[in-house]
């Protein structure tokens, strides 16, 4: 993708003792709008049959399936034939069942790559079937990676009613969708010794009805004790568990509180510790096992993601704690290492690089965008993270907003990590910028 023009920019603000961190940096990516051809389809068929396959999201490494339907009006059904392709890069053909009823055994023929032949005729019953229902079952394992999708539509599709005649037939495509998996999240801190402090547990089920979580976490008894484990509030109205084994803590919630499950970023839970430790000493919060089921109690693919808990004293009060300093500045009063000032050059303060976990001495680490991509119809943005951080990713048409939230947000690894901006390739100009979640 040849870029016209890119802008990088940096809108800042920082607050002396205050946790919050305002950070972004933006891009410009004008593209050359595309001539899209005008498409017109005419149908209009005197029997109103027709022969569909569903639009279905499912996790990855799931098997699932997708019923084929017929709806031949008020003509008695005698025969359908129909080839359907999908893309192997999604999906994988696993087994194809009868609907049940007149039609329960279809004949196939998979010899070709990412399409399967499959017919079948009315031959158990002289009264035919007449209006909707199920001639046939695919079930289809997800191979693709999460966010990847692409269409399961048809080649061909013809209906025979019992005598033998053409039925005209309209076909409605499929098509499936590998959801991103759910994330089961335990918040980061800094804390001062001798402290009680909460830390947040956070499910985000993304696009499924969140029904109940289990989720069992390990930490250091000499830095932390637990105090206990409370509900969030909202759908998850209480918290089942079991405390037994010092330094772990298993605990579960269900949804009974609400018919209107919640999706996206769900706070369960928070757990509330105590600083025991001596001053910059640490503890990871390590999921051991996590487990979250939608409504329907299906199971979710879960990410875990672990935080930790830090010790820490600020003696000369600047929001920067003293281990910090020490580590990168070898003192806590270092003529460069005061929190306006940007010791490495790149355009963070020592303040900023603290809060996103970057290296104050070394200019090649910092968080920016690097690079920015054309996939097809879509746009996808790279840029740095470090562990333990999260970051939201946003889109204008203007650098001076508004902005638009591109969800999910995005969790810290230490490498970089892309983000798609779906069909944006057709867009002429368009800003982005990345804000570190505090």
């Amino acid at each position: 993708m040849k870029m016209n023009h890119r802008e990088h920019e940096g809108h800042e603000e920082e607050k002396r003792g205050s946790s919050t961190f305002a950070c972004f940096v933006a891009f410009v990516v004008k593209l050359l709008r595309p001539s899209v051809p005008a498409l017109a389809l005419l149908f209009s068929p005197a029997s109103g049959a027709t022969i569909s396959l569903p639009t279905t999201n499912v996790p990855g490494g799931t098997t699932f399936e997708m019923p084929l339907v017929v709806d031949c009006g008020t003509a008695p059904l005698g025969r359908y034939d129909a080839i359907i392709g999908y893309p192997t890069s999604v999906v994988r053909l696993v087994s194809i069942a009868g609907g049940a009823g007149e039609f329960g055994s279809p004949l196939f023929n998979t010899n070709t790559p990412g399409a399967v032949a499959l017919s079948d005729e009315n031959l158990t019953s002289l009264t035919s079937p007449t209006g909707t229902f199920r001639v046939a079952v695919l079930t289809f394992e997800s191979v693709g990676a999460p966010g990847s999708a692409g269409p399961v539509g048809f080649a061909l599709a013809s209906l025979l009613d019992v005598d033998g005649n053409d039925l005209p037939v309209a076909r409605v495509d499929g098509s499936v969708a590998i959801a991103d998996p759910a994330v089961v999240r335990v918040g980061s801190t800094n804390v001062p010794g001798e402290t009680s402090f909460e830390v947040p547990i956070v499910v985000d089920s993304r696009n499924y009805p969140l029904g109940r979580y289990e989720v069992e976490i390990a930490f250091d008894t000499n830095v932390v004790r637990l105090m206990d484990v409370l509900a969030a509030g909202g759908a998850f109205g209480s918290v089942i568990l079991n405390t037994n084994t010092p330094g772990r803590v298993m605990f579960s919630g269900e949804n009974m509180t609400s018919l209107d499950s919640p999706t996206g970023e769900v706070a369960v839970a928070k757990m509330v510790l105590q600083a025991v430790g001596g001053l910059n000493s640490g503890s990871l919060l390590t999921i051991g096992g996590a487990a979250v089921l939608d409504t329907g109690a299906s199971a979710l693919q879960v990410v875990e993601v672990a935080g930790q808990v830090y010790v820490d004293i600020d003696g000369d009060t600047d929001s920067m704690p003293d281990w910090w300093e020490e580590l990168y500045f070898g003192m806590t009063n270092a003529p460069g290492g005061f929190a306006g000032l940007d010791f490495d050059r790149d355009g963070w303060s020592n303040l900023k690089e603290y809060l996103a976990r970057t290296i104050p001495t070394d200019r090649n680490s910092a968080l920016r965008i690097t690079r920015i991509e054309k996939l097809g119809s879509d746009i996808r943005l790279w840029f740095t993270t470090s562990s333990g951080r999260r970051y939201v990713t946003e889109w204008s048409d203007s650098p001076a907003g508004p902005w638009n939230g591109m969800p999910p947000n995005v969790d810290g690894t230490g490498s970089e990590e892309g983000k798609i901006d779906g069909s944006a390739a057709g867009i002429p100009k368009r800003f982005y910028r990345v804000r570190l979640i505090p």
